[in-house]
């Protein structure tokens, strides 16, 4: 329901709309309450064990299970945080049974109680945390660490819907 007031509140506001000053109107109550609706009825990140996967691997072609995962759990000294994808090295696949050569694609959350909301990400086989990055432009490969250097929130990507980003406002050193 949210995602239909939106699109057609752009619309609206793009002018592209042909609704009248009523729907208008309506829309314009509409829109906020379905909004609260929607961040009321969120399930929120908590502490515990996750397999992080790409929005990508479920709605595009060319990644497989588009699963987050320390490179260097397959690449002795490499320090890059890496996505699962087709043809790649390393894959992953939704719904196989875990063992021991899925703890790459494992991440422990635990809780940053330093910044209420905000959560550390530690791999399980490297036991090694996302670490910050360096500024250097789109799609800049975050590197790992072995301390606990920034703390994450997984928030909704304004400039994709639909997709989610991890979010940290240490994520970029300045």
């Amino acid at each position: 329901m949210l995602k239909d007031l939106y699109t057609k509140a752009k619309a609206a506001v793009d002018g592209g709309s042909e609704l009248t000053e009523t729907e208008l109107d309506k829309l314009a109550e509409d829109l906020p309450k379905a909004f609260n609706e929607f961040k009321a009825s969120g399930k929120p990140l908590t502490e515990g064990y996750y397999i992080v996967e790409s929005y990508r691997s479920h709605k595009e072609t060319g990644y497989d299970g588009g699963a987050l995962y320390d490179e260097g759990a397959v690449k002795p000294g490499a320090k890059r945080l890496l996505w699962t994808y087709k043809g790649g090295a390393t894959t992953y696949k939704q719904g196989e049974e875990l063992d021991h050569k899925s703890l790459k694609f494992i991440w422990k959350v635990e809780k940053d109680n330093a910044h209420p909301g905000f959560f550390f990400f530690k791999n399980m086989q490297t036991e090694r945390y996302i670490n910050k990055s360096e500024p250097a432009g789109f799609n800049q490969t975050v590197e790992m660490s072995n301390e606990r250097l920034a703390s994450y929130n997984i928030v909704a990507n304004r400039n994709q819907a639909g997709f989610f980003t991890f979010y940290s406002p240490d994520l970029w050193e300045r």
